[in-house]
């Protein structure tokens, strides 16, 4: 096991909650943004904005 901060995933075209269930289900603490969030358009522009703002709240 690592010991670490934060875990960013990108990967897939779709979004796959079964991570951030089972995150929300041990009580870690998850955000979900861009395509993972909304896939109905991939908009690379969009992620970006999301994670940038989110990393300037953590």
């Amino acid at each position: 096991m690592l010991a670490m901060d934060n875990v960013i995933v990108c990967a897939r075209k779709a979004p796959n909650r079964g991570l951030t269930d089972a995150l929300i289900a041990a009580g870690v603490d998850t955000h979900v943004i861009g395509g993972a969030d909304v896939a109905a358009e991939l908009d690379a522009k969009r992620a970006i904005d999301q994670g940038t703002r989110l990393a300037a709240t953590l």
